[in-house]
C-alpha cells in the first residue's frame, strides 16, 4: 500500500447521511473473546475508524460508544446483552502505516492534512456464562450504544445497498462443552490502502492462544444477521476485481493484484478445531481502498521469489513447506528487497513456532536477510503458521504487508488394502485403499511387473479399485512431500465361481435310446456330479428310459479354488400314448371310402401317405382298391408317439343295383328321396328323371345323391315319373336302366 502526496481527495471517505445516524466511516472491525476463568469470558470488539476531515464527529462517537454485543445460544433470542465499555489505553490510537517523517501529517493529527489516517478503538467486557454449550455465539449487531451505529461506508463498490445503508454485523462462536476456549486473535493491524496494478499481500496473522488447529475462509459480510448481497460478478470468495487472486485456506494468505479503482468489502472468518471438533471462531471485516497514485511498491517475502535454499522440506509454491515428521533440520533463507531499490525494509515476526529460530540481519536496511531454522524432531504433526510483517520507510505512507509462512509437519503416508469383494476366480476383486498421513492431495500409483497400471489423486483417504488376481505395488507420494510410501500386496483368487455349469433338463419317451445328460463346464473347469440325495457320483449318470418318471441330479464346476453353485439337471421319462384305431376290419367293396379315426393321442398321422385323403373338414379317408394296411402314428402333448394299424384285404367286387318304384318326399325323414340302391362303387354314374310331358326335372352324376321331388325349387305333382340310369362299377360292369317311379305324398 504505497501512495504519493496526492491523497487528499482519494482517501477521504464520504459520510453517508442515513435516516438513522451511522458511523459510516468505519473501515472495519473484528470480534473476539478470551477465556478468563471457569465460565467467565472477556468479549472484545475492535473497530477501525477513518480520520478523514468529515469524520471527526464519527471518531468522537466511537470514543463515546458502548457497543452492544448479544450473547446467544442456538436461538435468536439473546440470553444476555453486553454494552462494552471502551478501553481508553488502547483506543483513539492511530495505526496509520505512515513513515516516521510524516507521522505528524496525517488526518488523525489534523483533518485538513492530505495523508489519510486510521484509528483503532477497543471495547471489552466480561460475562459469566450460565452453563457450557456447543452453540454459544457473541454477536455485535452494529449498535454502538449511542445514536450512532456502525454503518458501512456507502462508497463500498462490491455490495448492494438495497435499503440505503448497511451495518457491520460480526459473530464469534464458542463451543466450551469439553473445556474452555479463547477465540483466534489477530497479530497484525489491517491497513486497507492498496495500489492499482501492484501485487499485494493481506493476512490477519491469526493465531490461537490454545494452540488449536485453524481453518481460514472468506465469508459473506452480514447485515442484521443475514448475508449481504454482492453485486455480480463479485462474491464473498472473490470480492474484488484483480488480474490474479489467491486465497490460502491453510494460513489465510490473500494475494491479489487489483486491476481497477475500487473499495471492496472483504470479510474473513477463522475457525479453530480441537481433535476435529470446531471449538471457536472469530470474524474480521475490512473495506479495502485501491488507489492509483502509488509511488512505492511493497517489499515481498514470498519464498518462491527469492530462490531460497530450502532444507529438510518441500515448498509447494505458496509459502508452505511440507516436512516429514522427525526431520532434524528444516530451514530456509529470505533476502527481501524493496522493489524501488531505495526504501529500507523492517521485518517483524509473529507466532514463531516454539523451538524454531529466526535470525534477521541488516533489519531496517534496503537488504535485510532472514534465516529460519527448526529441528522438528519430536514436533507433533500439524500446521504451524507464523507471520512476517514487511514495512518499508516509504513516504508519506509506508508499505506494510504481512505474509504467512506455514511449516506443515506430517507423518509419512500409511496405507493398507482391503478386499471388498473376492475375484470368485472369474472377475476382478473389489479393492479399497485406506490412506492416511502425509499431505493432501495424495498421489497414488498401482503397478504390476514394473508397469504403472493405475493413477489416482486422493483427498478423502479412501480409494476404491478393482484388480485381477496377482501381486501389485502401491506407492503413495506427493511432489510437495519428501516422504513416500510403498507396499506390496497380493490379490488371491477366492470366493464362489459365479457361473454354474451349463446344462438343460432332458426329456425322453419310454423306451428311447438315451445318452448321459449334456452339461458343459467352462474351459479348464472340473465338473462334479451328485445324485438326488446329494451324494457325489463318479461321473455323468446313465439314464434308464424303461420306467417313466422324473429323475434329478446335480452338478457344479470348480475353477482354480472356486466352486460354483450347483446346476439342477432333471431327466423326465414320459410314458407313450395308447393309440387305438376305431375302424373295424372286414369285407369291403372295391373302391369303398374308409373314414379313418383313432384315439389316445393329441395329433395323428396316417400312412401310407399316397392313399390318404382328407375331407373338407380335415377328416382322413382311404379308398380301397386293393389290399391295404392303414397305420396311424399318434403323438401326445409330451412329444411321445405310438402307432396302430388296420388291414383291409377281403375286397369284394360289388356291383348290384335295385330300383324303388315309389317315394314320399313329405319331409318325415322316411323315403324322402328317390335314388337307386347300389351295392358297389361307381366309376361312372348318371341319372335323369322326366315328367309325363318328357320334361327333365332332375339330373345328377353323384351316385350318393337323390331326387327330393322338386323342380326349380317347387314340389312336383303326385304321379308317375320316368328315370334313366347309366353307370359303370369299379369292377368294370355296366348298368343301363329305364323305368318309372311313383311320387306319392
Amino acid at each position: 500500500m504505497f501512495m504519493g502526496k496526492k491523497l487528499s481527495v482519494l482517501c477521504i471517505l464520504l459520510l453517508a447521511l442515513l435516516p438513522k445516524a451511522q458511523a459510516s466511516h468505519i473501515y472495519g472491525g473484528e470480534l473476539l473473546y478470551q477465556h478468563i476463568t471457569g465460565n467467565t469470558y472477556r468479549v472484545i470488539l475492535v473497530l477501525y475508524g477513518d480520520c478523514g476531515s468529515t469524520n471527526q464527529q464519527v471518531l468522537q462517537s466511537l470514543n463515546a460508544a458502548a457497543p452492544q454485543v448479544q450473547v446467544l445460544n442456538a436461538s435468536p433470542t439473546p440470553i444476555a446483552t453486553l454494552y462494552l465499555p471502551i478501553d481508553t489505553a488502547q483506543s483513539d490510537k492511530e495505526v496509520t502505516p505512515v513513515c516516521p517523517k510524516d507521522a505528524g501529517s496525517t488526518q488523525c493529527v489534523d483533518p485538513s492534512f492530505p495523508i489519510p489516517g486510521i484509528k483503532q478503538y477497543v471495547y471489552h467486557d466480561t460475562i459469566t456464562l450460565p452453563y457450557t454449550s456447543a452453540t454459544w455465539g457473541f454477536v455485535f449487531t452494529g449498535n454502538l450504544g449511542t445514536q450512532v451505529s456502525a454503518g458501512r461506508t456507502g462508497s463500498i463498490t462490491n455490495i448492494s445497498f438495497a435499503q440505503g445503508y448497511s451495518t457491520i454485523y460480526l459473530i464469534a462462536r464458542l463451543n466450551n462443552l469439553n473445556g474452555p476456549n479463547s477465540s483466534p486473535v489477530y497479530t497484525t493491524i489491517p491497513t486497507p490502502f492498496y495500489c492499482l496494478n501492484v501485487l499485494q499481500q493481506y493476512n490477519h496473522g491469526a493465531t490461537d492462544p490454545d494452540n488449536d488447529s485453524l481453518a481460514f475462509a472468506m465469508v459473506p459480510g452480514l447485515n442484521s444477521g443475514s448475508a449481504i448481497n454482492y453485486i455480480p460478478p463479485y462474491t464473498a470468495q472473490k470480492p474484488l476485481s484483480a488480474d490474479s487472486f489467491q486465497f490460502n485456506t491453510l494460513n489465510g494468505q490473500l494475494t491479489f493484484k487489483p486491476n481497477l479503482l475500487q473499495r471492496p468489502l472483504v470479510v474473513n472468518e477463522v475457525k479453530e478445531y480441537k481433535n476435529g471438533v470446531m471449538v471457536g471462531s472469530s470474524m474480521r471485516e475490512m473495506s479495502f481502498i485501491v488507489l492509483d497514485n502509488c509511488q512505492n511498491k511493497p517489499p515481498n517475502g514470498d519464498i518462491k521469489d527469492y530462490g531460497s535454499n530450502i532444507v529438510g522440506g518441500v515448498h509447494d509454491g505458496n509459502n508452505v513447506i511440507n516436512v516429514c515428521s522427525g526431520t532434524p533440520q528444516v530451514g530456509f533463507n529470505l533476502a527481501p528487497a524493496d522493489p524501488d531499490n531505495a526504501d529500507s525494509v523492517t521485518l517483524t515476526t509473529y507466532n514463531v513456532p516454539p523451538g524454531a529460530n529466526i535470525t534477521i540481519s541488516n533489519n531496517g536496511t534496503p537488504q535485510p536477510l532472514l534465516q529460519f531454522s527448526w529441528n522438528t524432531t519430536g514436533v507433533a504433526p500439524g500446521i504451524y503458521s507464523f507471520y512476517i510483517n514487511y514495512k518499508d520507510n516509504g513516504c508519506p505512507l509506508s508499505s506494510n504487508q504481512t505474509v504467512a509462512y506455514t511449516i506443515q509437519v506430517a507423518n509419512p503416508y500409511t496405507v493398507y488394502t482391503e478386499v471388498l469383494s473376492p475375484t470368485n476366480c472369474y472377475h476382478r476383486a473389489g479393492v479399497r485403499y485406506h490412506l492416511s498421513g502425509g499431505i493432501k492431495p495424495r498421489r497414488v500409483q498401482v503397478s504390476q511387473n514394473n508397469s504403472i497400471i493405475r493413477n489416482f489423486t486422493d483427498t478423502t483417504g479412501v480409494i476404491n479399485d478393482s484388480l485381477a488376481s496377482g501381486t501389485y505395488t502401491l506407492r503413495v507420494f506427493s511432489e510437495f512431500f519428501s516422504c513416500d510410501t510403498s507396499i506390496t500386496f497380493t490379490i488371491a483368487d477366492s470366493g464362489k465361481y459365479p457361473i454354474p455349469p451349463t446344462g438343460s433338463s432332458n426329456q425322453y419317451c419310454r423306451g428311447d435310446a438315451s445318452t448321459p445328460p449334456a452339461v458343459a463346464p467352462v474351459d479348464g473347469a472340473t465338473l462334479t456330479w451328485y445324485d438326488e440325495q446329494g451324494n457325489q457320483v463318479p461321473g455323468a449318470p446313465s439314464i434308464n428310459t424303461s420306467v417313466p418318471g422324473t429323475y434329478t441330479w446335480y452338478a457344479n464346476q470348480t475353477v482354480n479354488v472356486c466352486t460354483s453353485d450347483t446346476a439342477v439337471i432333471r431327466v423326465i421319462v414320459y410314458d407313450r400314448p395308447d393309440v387305438n384305431i376305431r375302424n373295424n376290419s372286414g369285407k369291403v367293396c372295391l373302391a369303398d371310402w374308409i373314414y379313418l379315426e383313432a384315439t389316445g393321442a393329441r395329433s395323428y398321422t396316417w400312412l401310407p401317405v399316397g392313399n390318404i385323403h382328407e375331407t373338407r373338414d380335415g377328416k382322413p379317408y382311404g379308398i380301397v382298391t386293393e389290399p391295404v394296411t392303414y397305420t396311424v402314428v399318434g403323438v401326445d402333448e409330451n412329444g411321445c408317439s405310438d402307432s396302430a394299424s388296420i388291414t383291409y384285404a377281403d375286397i369284394e367286387k360289388c356291383c348290384n343295383f335295385a330300383y324303388p318304384n315309389a317315394f314320399t318326399p313329405n319331409g318325415d325323414g322316411k323315403n324322402d328321396r328317390f335314388r337307386p340302391i347300389l351295392y358297389g362303387n361307381m366309376e361312372e354314374y348318371e341319372i335323369s328323371i322326366y315328367n309325363r310331358f318328357g320334361e327333365r326335372v332332375y339330373h345328377s352324376k353323384d351316385a350318393k345323391s337323390g331326387w327330393n321331388g322338386t323342380y326349380n325349387g317347387r314340389p312336383c305333382d303326385v304321379g308317375m315319373y320316368y328315370f334313366y340310369v347309366k353307370a359303370k362299377c369299379f369292377t368294370g360292369q355296366y348298368e343301363e336302366k329305364a323305368d318309372a317311379v311313383n311320387l306319392l305324398k
